[in-house]
């Protein structure tokens, strides 16, 4: 967290995978807190991007990559004293990220 926050204040970019991981077949996971926590802590927004694939993935393979809407800090409302607060922008830009992925590569995963 401490690198992240680093890389954000010195005007960085910072990507990562809100789900704690790459997915390995392509269907999103669920959202972890870090991506909230990162942006609560820096008062900053987030980009949500969305990358996709059909098949198995593997060396050549077509990717797509989307971006979608900035979220700005305001709209993800996270005060880090409050779990609710940061589970629900983690959800919001993890619902982000799906929108941006072509609708027919993947089902989403709803028991997880």
């Amino acid at each position: 967290m401490n690198n992240a926050k680093d890389i954000v204040k010195n005007g960085g970019i910072l990507a990562i995978f809100p789900e704690g991981t790459r997915s390995k077949d392509g269907v999103p996971l669920r959202a972890k807190p870090g991506v909230a926590m990162i942006a609560g802590m820096m008062d900053c927004g987030v980009l949500p991007v969305g990358i996709s694939f059909k098949g198995k993935l593997g060396f050549r393979r077509r990717v797509m990559i989307r971006y979608g809407s900035y979220i700005p800090s305001e709209e993800l409302a996270i005060d880090l004293k409050s779990s609710s607060t940061i589970r629900k922008a983690a959800v919001k830009v993890m619902d982000a990220i799906v929108e941006t992925i072509d609708k027919h590569t993947y089902e989403v995963r709803v028991s997880e």
